[in-house]
Protein backbone atom coordinates (compact mmCIF):
# COMPACT_ATOMS: atom_id res chain seq x y z
CA UNK A 1 0.00 0.00 0.00
CA UNK A 2 2.99 2.27 0.41
CA UNK A 3 1.82 3.41 3.83
CA UNK A 4 4.34 3.94 6.59
CA UNK A 5 3.07 4.00 10.15
CA UNK A 6 4.98 5.77 12.89
CA UNK A 7 4.07 4.82 16.46
CA UNK A 8 6.14 6.54 19.14
CA UNK A 9 6.51 5.19 22.66
CA UNK A 10 3.91 6.36 25.16
CA UNK A 11 4.25 10.00 26.25
CA UNK A 12 7.00 10.73 23.71
CA UNK A 13 7.24 14.30 22.54
CA UNK A 14 9.74 16.13 20.40
CA UNK A 15 11.16 15.39 16.96
CA UNK A 16 12.39 11.87 16.15
CA UNK A 17 14.86 11.24 13.35
CA UNK A 18 13.43 12.19 9.94
CA UNK A 19 12.22 9.55 7.49
CA UNK A 20 13.94 9.78 4.08
CA UNK A 21 12.64 8.56 0.70
CA UNK A 22 14.57 7.79 -2.47
CA UNK A 23 13.44 5.68 -5.40
CA UNK A 24 15.33 3.96 -8.20
CA UNK A 25 14.14 3.11 -11.70
CA UNK A 26 14.83 -0.21 -13.43
CA UNK A 27 18.02 1.25 -14.88
CA UNK A 28 19.36 2.04 -11.40
CA UNK A 29 19.06 5.81 -11.62
CA UNK A 30 18.24 7.33 -8.23
CA UNK A 31 15.78 10.12 -7.56
CA UNK A 32 16.44 13.05 -5.32
CA UNK A 33 16.15 12.31 -1.59
CA UNK A 34 13.23 13.84 0.28
CA UNK A 35 12.53 13.74 4.00
CA UNK A 36 9.55 13.83 6.26
CA UNK A 37 9.94 15.17 9.74
CA UNK A 38 7.35 14.58 12.43
CA UNK A 39 6.99 16.81 15.45
CA UNK A 40 5.02 15.34 18.30
CA UNK A 41 3.41 17.94 20.51
CA UNK A 42 2.88 16.91 24.14
CA UNK A 43 -0.55 17.03 25.73
CA UNK A 44 -1.38 17.56 29.36
CA UNK A 45 -2.17 14.06 30.62
CA UNK A 46 -4.62 13.80 33.50
CA UNK A 47 -3.02 13.00 36.86
CA UNK A 48 -3.48 9.53 38.36
CA UNK A 49 -4.22 8.73 42.00
CA UNK A 50 -3.42 5.14 42.96
CA UNK A 51 -4.24 4.30 46.57
CA UNK A 52 -2.62 0.87 46.59
CA UNK A 53 0.65 1.02 44.61
CA UNK A 54 2.76 3.07 42.22
CA UNK A 55 0.51 4.94 39.78
CA UNK A 56 0.91 3.88 36.16
CA UNK A 57 -1.44 4.13 33.21
CA UNK A 58 -1.43 0.32 32.92
CA UNK A 59 -2.46 -0.22 36.56
CA UNK A 60 -6.22 0.21 36.65
CA UNK A 61 -6.90 -1.25 40.14
CA UNK A 62 -6.38 2.02 42.02
CA UNK A 63 -8.85 1.85 44.90
CA UNK A 64 -7.93 0.69 48.39
CA UNK A 65 -10.02 -0.71 51.24
CA UNK A 66 -9.07 -1.02 54.88
CA UNK A 67 -10.90 -2.09 58.01
CA UNK A 68 -11.02 -0.01 61.18
CA UNK A 69 -12.14 -1.51 64.45
CA UNK A 70 -13.74 0.90 66.91
CA UNK A 71 -11.43 1.62 69.83
CA UNK A 72 -8.25 0.81 67.90
CA UNK A 73 -5.48 3.31 67.22
CA UNK A 74 -5.83 5.46 64.09
CA UNK A 75 -4.79 3.63 60.95
CA UNK A 76 -3.39 4.90 57.65
CA UNK A 77 -6.09 5.02 55.04
CA UNK A 78 -3.81 4.47 52.01
CA UNK A 79 -0.21 3.81 53.16
CA UNK A 80 1.01 2.80 49.67
CA UNK A 81 -0.67 5.68 47.81
CA UNK A 82 1.00 7.32 44.83
CA UNK A 83 -0.09 10.43 42.96
CA UNK A 84 1.41 10.85 39.51
CA UNK A 85 1.17 13.28 36.64
CA UNK A 86 2.75 11.39 33.77
CA UNK A 87 5.07 13.59 31.75
CA UNK A 88 4.47 16.65 33.89
CA UNK A 89 4.97 17.64 37.47
CA UNK A 90 2.23 20.21 37.80
CA UNK A 91 -0.35 18.95 40.29
CA UNK A 92 -1.70 22.05 42.03
CA UNK A 93 -4.39 20.73 44.39
CA UNK A 94 -5.97 17.66 45.92
CA UNK A 95 -9.57 17.07 47.01
CA UNK A 96 -10.52 14.34 49.48
CA UNK A 97 -14.22 13.65 50.00
CA UNK A 98 -15.44 11.89 53.14
CA UNK A 99 -18.82 10.28 53.62
CA UNK A 100 -20.58 8.00 56.05
CA UNK A 101 -19.68 10.01 59.14
CA UNK A 102 -21.87 8.32 61.73
CA UNK A 103 -20.41 9.28 65.11
CA UNK A 104 -19.79 12.96 64.48
CA UNK A 105 -17.21 14.44 66.84
CA UNK A 106 -16.08 10.96 67.91
CA UNK A 107 -14.63 10.36 64.45
CA UNK A 108 -11.28 11.96 63.64
CA UNK A 109 -9.44 12.29 60.36
CA UNK A 110 -5.79 13.30 60.59
CA UNK A 111 -3.57 14.60 57.80
CA UNK A 112 0.12 14.99 58.51
CA UNK A 113 -0.60 14.56 62.23
CA UNK A 114 -3.14 17.40 62.35
CA UNK A 115 -6.59 16.21 63.39
CA UNK A 116 -9.88 17.35 61.92
CA UNK A 117 -13.34 16.84 63.41
CA UNK A 118 -15.44 15.81 60.38
CA UNK A 119 -18.48 17.70 61.68
CA UNK A 120 -16.77 21.12 61.86
CA UNK A 121 -15.48 23.31 59.03
CA UNK A 122 -11.84 24.19 59.71
CA UNK A 123 -8.45 24.82 58.13
CA UNK A 124 -4.78 24.37 59.00
CA UNK A 125 -1.33 24.71 57.53
CA UNK A 126 0.51 21.38 57.51
CA UNK A 127 4.17 20.96 56.64
CA UNK A 128 5.25 17.71 54.98
CA UNK A 129 8.74 17.39 53.56
CA UNK A 130 9.67 20.87 52.48
CA UNK A 131 6.13 21.88 51.51
CA UNK A 132 3.59 23.91 53.48
CA UNK A 133 0.06 22.78 52.62
CA UNK A 134 -3.12 24.76 53.19
CA UNK A 135 -5.75 22.20 54.19
CA UNK A 136 -9.35 23.39 54.29
CA UNK A 137 -12.10 21.07 55.47
CA UNK A 138 -15.72 21.91 54.72
CA UNK A 139 -18.30 19.90 56.66
CA UNK A 140 -21.27 18.98 54.53
CA UNK A 141 -24.68 17.63 55.37
CA UNK A 142 -25.75 14.05 56.10
CA UNK A 143 -22.32 12.90 57.28
CA UNK A 144 -20.21 14.21 54.40
CA UNK A 145 -17.34 16.66 54.00
CA UNK A 146 -14.53 17.71 51.69
CA UNK A 147 -10.85 18.46 52.22
CA UNK A 148 -9.29 20.87 49.71
CA UNK A 149 -5.50 20.88 49.80
CA UNK A 150 -3.00 23.07 47.98
CA UNK A 151 0.50 24.39 48.48
CA UNK A 152 0.65 27.63 50.47
CA UNK A 153 1.20 30.34 47.85
CA UNK A 154 -0.05 28.06 45.05
CA UNK A 155 1.98 26.40 42.33
CA UNK A 156 2.93 22.82 41.58
CA UNK A 157 3.21 20.50 44.57
CA UNK A 158 6.44 18.45 44.76
CA UNK A 159 5.63 14.82 43.95
CA UNK A 160 7.32 13.22 46.98
CA UNK A 161 5.62 15.63 49.40
CA UNK A 162 2.20 15.07 47.81
CA UNK A 163 2.63 11.28 48.10
CA UNK A 164 3.71 11.65 51.74
CA UNK A 165 0.66 13.84 52.44
CA UNK A 166 -1.77 11.30 50.96
CA UNK A 167 -0.01 8.46 52.80
CA UNK A 168 -0.27 10.41 56.08
CA UNK A 169 -4.10 10.42 56.14
CA UNK A 170 -5.36 8.40 59.11
CA UNK A 171 -8.80 7.57 60.43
Amino acid sequence: TGAITFTPVADFNGTPAPISYQVADVGGLLSNTVSVSVTITPVNDAPIVDLNSVATAADTARDHATIFTEGDAPLPVAPAADVSDIGENDIASLKIAVAGILDGAFEVVAIGGTTFNPTLTSSAIITIGGTDFQVTYTAGSAGTGTFFIQQVGGGAIPHADLDALVQSVTY
